[in-house]
Formats: C-alpha cells, structure tokens, sequence
C-alpha cells in the first residue's frame, strides 16, 4: 500500500467510526465525537503545531477525536476505551493511542509507526 491508499482507508474508515458513534449511537445516544481542532495543543518538539514533526498526523493518518459524554467534553484517555476498541476492530491497521496514554489517538500504522 502507498501513501496515497493509506490516507484513503484512513479517511474512509475514519469516517465510517465517527458517522458510526454520532449518528447510530453505537456507544450510547449521549456520546459524540467530532475531529478535534479546537484545541491549542503545541508541543515543545515543534511550537508551531500540535503534534511532532514527521507524525503520523502529518502524514494525513491519524486523527485526535474529542469525545462527549452527556454534552460534557471527555478528557480522559479511559472515557474513550469503547470507542477505541471499536476503532481497533474496523481493521488491522487500526491503532488506538491509549494503549500509550493519548486516548483521543486514532489512527492506522504505516511503516511501523502508530
């Protein structure tokens, strides 16, 4: 798989988890995601963006999701254990960072990376 067919399964799978939770409430009717850009969350390594240089973020293969449970924003990497699980089963590429404590984290491996 190239690059450019990476980045369409992970659209296409994205897309499907966050249609899957908020709109046939897979989860539960209280709980919605959404693509997380609201927040300011640049790191020390690169302060002009949220996430490292060469991440896969960058790459266009991986996706912070805010989570809401009962309308209130869900921070902790726990709230999205479900979800994440769920993420995880669409595909064998599929990876959730709360396995390394970023639970927002989705995303597909590519060239080793998570």
């Amino acid at each position: 798989m190239n690059l450019k067919e990476a980045r369409i399964l992970f659209s296409t799978l994205i897309s499907e988890h966050i249609c899957a939770i908020n709109r046939e409430s897979v989860l539960g009717l209280r709980v919605k995601v959404a693509k997380g850009e609201g927040m300011d969350r640049k790191t020390e390594q690169d302060p002009t963006t949220d996430h490292m240089r060469n991440s896969l973020h960058e790459s266009g293969l991986a996706q912070d999701l805010d989570m809401y449970i009962n309308g209130e924003w869900q921070t902790r990497t726990e709230a999205h254990a479900a979800s994440g699980a769920l993420w995880e089963s669409r595909h064998p590429l599929c990876r959730w960072g709360g396995h390394f404590g970023d639970g927002n984290h989705y995303s597909i491996e590519w060239q080793g990376r998570k």
